[in-house]
């Protein structure tokens, strides 16, 4: 494939083969000499298509394919620049609008339909081989506070798209929320064949939209039909209007069993172009509700979610199969000071996160902390103050945007540990011989348990020289009830004192009782797990 202004070829393009009736039968991707090989499913004539994002496609004249037969052709293309115009006119869709703008929705979608074609055939062709971070957490509905979290780390060939999705027909039929077979609900994220697939495009209208932080994006929108009675999806597609390279997808639920209505149930998907040319997902994620059942005043039961939960991965690096690194983008880094936002002063040794990841650090003795080679996108930053050592509430957790070779700047204020004791141990004074025990109770999966009852009972033993040696001379039983994060707190416990702690609710325990330690003025962390109902 070579330009036809200069001759030079073209590197990271797409070569599409179709049929003489324009149905796509192979395609493949230039390499540094621009060459391509495209391989026919039978003999007969055939055209090439380009398809470079931002440049209008170049059509071959037919080429005809014998048996066994090998064609070396020349495919000269005309670079001509798609422009995206500043289009938006609200409440008209390609379902009931204007030529005009159907012609717009037309030329967006093109461009969008070329990355997802690309990130499609990446996930086919499995070229690369990829390290990423997945994660899973339980988030606060309204406020997205971190309630609890695990990562792991894999690495590996992708044979598939970040969802997985399953078939477009069976998608597009049952929806995109069903029920397991163990009575848990399942949420399918769109990946790219679904999107290119005929039923979404005949099961939802589309209009143009625009970026209220980004004037540099235009959006295709895009929502189910009114008579679409199953769960399904809406949302955008954002490209770059000058480029027209897909950037992301986001997507929110619609018609969930439950009508339940939270403006954060949806997902997130970052594209990104890597220097061969191929499309990759660079970073997603999806929240799910998690249904609880309550009764009102009335006796009547209705279905909310307090908590939701968010499944996702990052890419970190990016290797071909001969583990050369493919280069997808400058980091950035993060500097910053945490301080007490109470007395404005700086606070060394906290722990500061991306949620998410493995990236973290500690604060120094005047409390800056920095955050080097973070890849480019959106997180989740984190406090965790050096006197909790425990982290329920985060404190100071705020979103950020980390870009590409540039670094960004925060201040941090966090409560003082007065000011937190205050919050969790309102009815006992702080002081150096008086400690606090705070954590949180999950079951099995690490998901919160709230209405969970914890006791914490506390032994003083004088020693005898005699059998049995040890007598136990003072109990004290304080008992707490977790909250609808699955949180409490239990203060006032002597320093030094050992104290064995139990959580139950109703017929389900903490599988061993823990033994937990206090210090004197600091509130120490102790999570217990329920075992599963038998």
């Amino acid at each position: 494939m070579v330009n036809e202004l200069d001759n030079r070829p073209v590197v990271g393009g797409f070569v599409v083969l179709t049929d003489m009736l324009g149905h796509e039968v192979a395609r493949a991707l230039t390499d540094a000499a621009g060459g391509f090989v495209l391989v026919a499913p039978e003999p007969g004539a055939y055209r090439l298509h380009s398809a470079i994002i931002g440049w209008r496609s170049t059509v071959s004249p037919p080429v005809l394919l014998d048996r066994d037969g090998t064609v070396d052709y020349t495919f000269v293309i005309r670079p001509q620049p798609v422009v995206l115009a500043p289009v938006l006119v609200v409440g008209e869709t390609s379902c009931r609008g204007s030529s005009e703008v159907g012609e717009a929705v037309v030329g967006v979608w093109d461009e969008a339909r070329k990355a997802l074609s690309a990130v499609s055939w990446t996930e086919r062709a499995t070229p690369f081989e990829f390290r990423w971070i997945r994660y899973d957490r339980t988030l606060d509905s309204r406020s997205l506070v971190v309630l609890g979290e695990s990562t792991t780390e894999r690495q590996g060939v992708f044979a598939r798209g970040p969802f997985g999705t399953v078939s477009a027909d069976s998608l597009w039929a049952v929806g995109f929320v069903r029920p397991a077979e163990s009575g848990a609900w399942v949420f399918e994220g769109p990946d790219a064949r679904a999107l290119l697939s005929e039923e979404f495009a005949n099961l939802h209208c589309f209009a143009l939209a625009v970026s209220d932080e980004d004037p540099g994006l235009i959006g295709l929108s895009f929502q189910p039909v009114k008579d679409r009675d199953v769960p399904d999806i809406d949302g955008v597609l954002w490209l770059d209007r000058r480029s027209g390279e897909l950037r992301a997808l986001e997507f929110r639920f619609t018609h969930l069993p439950w009508n339940i209505v939270n403006e954060h149930v949806g997902g997130h998907v970052e594209f990104q172009r890597l220097p061969t040319g191929a499309w990759v997902v660079r970073r997603w994620w999806v929240r799910m509700p998690i249904p609880e059942t309550t009764i009102g005043l009335a006796g009547r039961r209705r279905v909310v979610a307090r908590r939701l939960r968010e499944q996702g991965a990052v890419v970190s690096e990016i290797r071909d199969l001969d583990g050369k690194p493919v280069v997808i983008g400058e980091p950035g880094y993060v500097t910053g000071t945490v301080y007490d936002s109470s007395q404005a002063e700086p606070i060394a040794g906290a722990r500061i996160v991306l949620a998410g990841t493995p990236y973290q650090t500690r604060a120094d003795s005047t409390g800056a902390f920095a955050l080097r080679e973070i890849p480019a996108g959106t997180y989740l930053l984190a406090v965790v103050h050096p006197a909790l050592d425990v982290a329920p509430p985060v404190p100071g957790t705020r979103s950020i945007t980390v870009l590409p070779g540039e670094g960004l700047e925060v201040w941090l204020g966090v409560p003082s540990i007065e000011t937190l004791w205050q919050s969790l141990c309102p009815d006992a004074p702080r002081s150096d011989g008086v400690g606090a025990l705070a954590g949180r109770v999950t079951d099995g999966l690490g998901h919160p348990v709230s209405g969970a009852t914890v006791s914490a009972q506390g032994r003083r033993w004088i020693v005898m020289e005699g059998p049995p040696y040890a007598r136990s001379v003072d109990r004290a039983v304080v008992t707490g009830v977790t909250g609808p994060d699955g949180q409490y707190a239990i203060c006032g416990f002597e320093e030094g004192l050992p104290i064995r702690m139990q959580a139950a609710l109703g017929e389900r325990r903490n599988a061993v009782p823990t033994v937990a330690w206090v210090d004197g003025g600091r509130i120490s962390r102790v999570d217990l797990t329920l075992r599963p109902k038998r």
